[in-house]
């Protein structure tokens, strides 16, 4: 993704952003403490941060569509080698959930000033957590 247009334009620090913070608590509120309603806290608020961060330089919504697809194929790609049974497609469901939630807040974050207040921003944010398909998972 990073070698492509219109990242391409960017220092290195832009580029990167607020993914790595995005790509730890997803796999954290997918994997390793799904029930947990902080680790979905977390999730959606570095995800809104992302989002922030890509409206502050200049990027149009639909990069943060891109960027999603890219961490959702790559993840695929560290997973399905390691785990060929249903492991693997349990992790990737689990993460597919997390990655769904994220990319909404990401838009939350992207699109906070067209709310009418931080407050309604952050509500949504923590709806976004609240609601988490992982919470109630088996």
């Amino acid at each position: 993704l990073q070698v492509h247009e219109p990242w391409v334009q960017l220092p290195l620090p832009d580029v990167v952003d607020h993914l790595p913070a995005v790509i730890t608590n997803l796999v954290r509120a997918s994997l390793s403490d799904a029930s947990n309603l902080e680790r979905h806290r977390e999730k959606v608020r570095a995800a809104a941060e992302h989002g922030r961060q890509r409206r502050r330089a200049g990027f149009d919504d639909e990069v943060i569509f891109q960027e999603y697809y890219g961490i959702r194929n790559a993840l695929w790609a560290i997973v399905r080698p390691r785990y060929v049974d249903a492991r693997g497609a349990e992790a990737m469901l689990r993460m597919d959930s997390a990655i769904s939630v994220a990319l909404r807040a990401s838009l939350v974050g992207f699109h906070e000033d067209d709310f009418r207040d931080r407050a309604e921003a952050e509500a949504r944010l923590e709806e976004l957590a609240r609601e988490s398909p992982l919470l109630h998972w088996p």
